[in-house]
């Protein structure tokens, strides 16, 4: 693909944090892209490793920026206030890109000019590069076009490689949330308040090799309790654009996901010993819904 003056330039944002053994891997599948119009942004976000050093050897191939540690939605909104790109395309430092990942995604959004982002798919590799298995369309149904029930229940998880999304876009919903509780799940809150924006296009292809860590691996109740909390805190944001949907079956559905997180809160804050917080999101349950068992039942359980 020949740049002309009808390649709209996209802006890649890259978050690093302690990544000096990857970055280089993913820089490679960037800068092997078979798009024409690129820019590279990296931030640096408070590493403690040489990757500054390491990365000088890219001269200006990429932009660098440094800003002290405060998470992965910071670092990337840091980089999308400076792109110039009508697109951004967020990648972390150390998943890599098929060779034709941005041209299939430009072209996809070329056609749909009025959708917001567009996703694909990816498959899951370890630290090796070895496949660990696949992410693709066979395997699991994708939502595309109003997505805002399939993220709201959790059957929807879109990491942001896999994504383009339009700058205006991005703007239009102030980027990335960067509270501090949100730390490794605000890409789950960033797609959500993205579509009830607009549009978000799936496209059955797998086009990203997503790297998963061995020290990734948690304690199956932090999990759930973080899960359940952050989604708690997402689905709060939104409770004023759901009502102004004026949607009766997304708000019925809204409320039907609130429960069940609170549910899932409390349940996992006994699970973990904290007896005050499974109170806590058992009585917000009941307040929420007063005439329906389940709450209560949570409550004395967590009395008990």
């Amino acid at each position: 693909m020949q740049k002309t003056e009808s390649s709209p330039l996209v802006s890649v944002i890259i978050p690093t944090f302690n990544s000096v053994s990857t970055i280089h891997d993913t820089l490679k599948s960037v800068l092997e892209q078979d798009y024409p119009h690129l820019e590279i942004i990296v931030v640096n976000d408070g590493s403690t490793d040489d990757v500054v050093d390491q990365l000088k050897r890219y001269g200006d191939r990429l932009t660098l920026i440094n800003q002290k540690n405060s998470g992965q939605g910071a670092a990337r909104n840091k980089g999308a206030e400076i792109a110039g790109g009508e697109y951004l395309a967020f990648v972390d430092a150390d998943d890599l890109w098929d060779v034709s990942k941005i041209t299939e995604q430009v072209n996809l959004l070329t056609n749909f000019p009025s959708a917001l982002a567009t996703y694909c798919d990816h498959r899951t590799i370890d630290e090796n590069n070895d496949i660990l298995g696949s992410n693709g369309a066979l395997l699991h149904l994708r939502p595309s076009g109003a997505i805002t029930a399939a993220l709201l229940y959790g059957s929807c998880i879109i990491t942001p490689g896999v994504a383009l999304v339009r700058k205006s876009a991005w703007r239009l919903i102030n980027g990335f949330n960067e509270q501090r509780l949100l730390i490794g799940k605000e890409d789950y809150d960033f797609w959500l308040r993205l579509s009830l924006k607009g549009a978000v296009i799936y496209s059955p292809q797998t086009l990203v090799s997503y790297r998963r860590h061995s020290k990734q691996i948690t304690q199956q109740q932090d999990y759930d309790l973080n899960l359940s909390v952050t989604r708690l805190i997402s689905l709060a944001a939104i409770a004023d654009e759901i009502q102004k949907k004026n949607d009766r079956e997304l708000s019925d559905f809204y409320q039907y996901c609130l429960l069940k997180f609170q549910l899932n809160a409390s349940w996992a804050s006994r699970q973990a010993g904290r007896k005050s917080e499974a109170l806590r999101y058992a009585w917000q349950s009941c307040l929420s819904n007063p005439l329906l068992i389940s709450p209560w039942k949570a409550l004395v359980k967590a009395v008990i």
